[in-house]
């Protein structure tokens, strides 16, 4: 038998867990100590108790009550298995699944402490959405709609990434393309959001048409991050919203910084970003922000029906593994991992005769010319750098005047955000979560392939 004493220590051990937990109840705030999985499983145990299906005695009389067949599932889901929601607004309280609830409560309130922590200040509400960024898009793009239901009309920066574009497709609006303007020097090339480039785009159609100017700041080199402020004085002066695809900027303190001073004079209406690319979640969440509550508010209201509450809960428990000073540190950790890339791949592209920049304002994303690689030698490039040296998420990008159409509209040189012909580049990225063993890893296999590739001209006379 236990002492006194010792029962007393296993009743105050288990106190303290539960004290901890219902702190975060409480105040639904980022912890500053962070967790362990043991008590993170006792924190998903115990919401899970509050949710109809797991209570003990309980009789599900109704068509969606929770029950799940297969037991492997129901572990994954901690048997939180109602989803989040009700069927007129994704952030209202679920009755059913109180512990759910309580759950999304949280998520989106650490979701707008997390965007302040990271510089947004002046961000007033946070929705955390159970859908990739470009579907977070096409709710954001539908909530503005209903605050001008007569505008049909999106202006829209071009970015080769289609799920951006077709974003605006699939909430039935019209896309109002705008090319970037080229700025060179020698072989780099930058392509920036241009004032004059905006106006003509619209000089056919009347303002009431115009619903939004939609930007984006996270993109692959050379392309630069949207000019907010400029994309700001245009839509005050046509009188329509501003959307913000900020996929992955929540990285760079450039980017956070352009987007603060434009939170700060009310010149963003509402931002997108996603949850694994910034917070290392599995892919499948984004956050919904802005200054003004009551379009946040819009949007929840928006949403049809239940929801997954898996995108919460990773994003929960994963902000309660970072806690506040993890968060930053990943941060501060991608940019030197930034510094060190761009670094090397300098000093590898001077070894082959080429060059390496970064864009004004795109601190994540790299490009190296592949002017002296034909055409043919850039496709077998990146084509051997992804099957036999297993880089992912390396771009190399040929011009062609190829026409590729996407929903009915057609684009030139489509991949390099431009009709614009160039030489060739190939993009890296330094990502959250990237390490200095995989940039020495990455170098060497770049340098692996363009001796090898060297060699074979030299071979051949080329």
């Amino acid at each position: 038998m236990l002492s006194k004493e010792q029962l007393s220590t296993v009743r105050n051990a288990s106190k303290r867990s539960l004290n901890v937990i219902d702190e975060l109840l409480m105040k639904e705030k980022i912890p500053v100590n962070g967790w362990s999985d043991g008590l993170l499983t006792q924190f998903m145990e115990a919401l899970s108790s509050a949710d109809s299906n797991n209570r003990e005695d309980g009789i599900g009389a109704g068509e969606r009550e929770g029950r799940v067949a297969s037991d492997l599932v129901r572990r994954l889901h901690f048997g939180m298995t109602h989803g989040i929601g009700r069927s007129g607004n994704i952030a209202e309280c679920q009755p059913k699944a109180l512990g759910s609830s309580a759950l999304n409560s949280i998520a989106n309130n650490f979701a707008l402490e997390a965007l302040q922590l990271l510089g947004l200040n002046h961000c007033k509400k946070a929705i955390l959405l159970p859908v990739c960024t470009g579907m977070a898009l096409t709710l954001s793009l539908l909530t503005l709609k209903q605050m001008k239901p007569t505008a049909t009309r999106v202006v829209w920066h071009r970015i080769d990434q289609k799920s951006c574009f077709k974003s605006i497709i699939a909430a039935g609006l019209v896309p109002m393309i705008v090319q970037p303007k080229v700025v060179q020097e020698n072989d780099r090339f930058e392509l920036i959001l241009d004032e004059e480039h905006l106006e003509d785009s619209v000089k056919f159609c009347s303002d009431e048409d115009i619903l939004c100017v939609l930007t984006t700041t996270s993109c692959f080199a050379p392309r630069c991050p949207d000019n907010l402020e400029s994309a700001s004085k245009f839509a005050a002066k046509h009188g329509c919203f501003h959307l913000v695809n900020n996929a992955y900027g929540l990285q760079s303190a450039f980017i956070a910084a352009e987007l603060e001073r434009c939170l700060k004079s009310g010149k963003v209406d509402l931002f997108v970003q996603s949850t694994d690319k910034n917070f290392l979640t599995p892919v499948g969440g984004s956050i919904v922000a802005s200054s003004n509550k009551e379009l946040v508010k819009s949007l929840g209201k928006l949403y049809p029906g239940r929801a997954s509450a898996v995108p919460s809960r990773d994003f929960v428990l994963t902000m309660l593994h970072f806690v506040k000073n993890g968060l930053l540190k990943i941060m501060e950790e991608r940019k030197a991992v930034n510094e060190c890339l761009l670094r090397k791949m300098m000093i590898l592209a001077k070894e082959f005769g080429e060059n390496t920049w970064q864009s004004t304002g795109n601190e994540i994303s790299i490009a190296m010319s592949l002017k002296n690689l034909s055409s043919a030698e850039q496709k077998h490039f990146g084509g051997i750098l992804y099957s036999k040296y297993k880089v992912t998420g390396a771009r190399v990008v040929s011009s062609t005047t190829d026409v590729s159409t996407i929903a009915g509209y057609e684009f030139i040189n489509f991949g390099s955000h431009t009709n614009f012909q160039h030489d060739g580049y190939l993009t890296v990225a330094s990502g959250v979560g990237m390490t200095f063993d995989e940039i020495d890893k990455l170098i060497d296999r770049l340098s692996e392939i363009l001796t090898e590739m060297r060699n074979i001209s030299k071979k051949s006379g080329v």
